[in-house]
């Protein structure tokens, strides 16, 4: 088990926190809404396993200035947590138990109201 601080994003990729918490904040309402207005159970389940993974790190960001990362599996791969295997396992939810999440019907899952064709004889 290997203790780092990640003071920026994933991977170092940003470095200015307020950018890092503001975004935060905003991605998460838009993640909790999706959570709110699913209809099937289980994709609710996924989006809630992402909000409280995001609110876990984001509480810990306030809290501590980074996000701890603890868990080392191999030394190639990044160090990471819990709530990151939480948006983990959210995610693969998302894509295997709706696999049209980014397809005609959208994210809500209904489907678009069909247009009558002017071509019909």
């Amino acid at each position: 088990m290997a203790t780092t601080c990640n003071a920026a994003s994933a991977w170092g990729l940003i470095q200015n926190q307020n950018l890092i918490i503001l975004g935060g904040f905003l991605l998460l309402f838009i993640i909790l809404y999706f959570c709110y207005t699913a209809k099937d159970p289980k994709i609710r389940v996924g989006w809630f396993l992402i909000f409280l993974g995001g609110i876990w790190n984001l509480g810990e960001r306030l809290y501590h200035g980074c996000v701890t990362d603890y868990i080392r599996v191999v030394s190639w791969w990044p160090s990471f947590n819990i709530p990151d295997m939480l948006i983990t396992i959210g995610l693969i939810i998302l894509i295997f138990w709706r696999k049209e999440l980014f397809s005609q019907r959208g994210l809500s899952g209904r489907r678009p109201k069909k247009v009558p064709s002017a071509n019909k004889k």
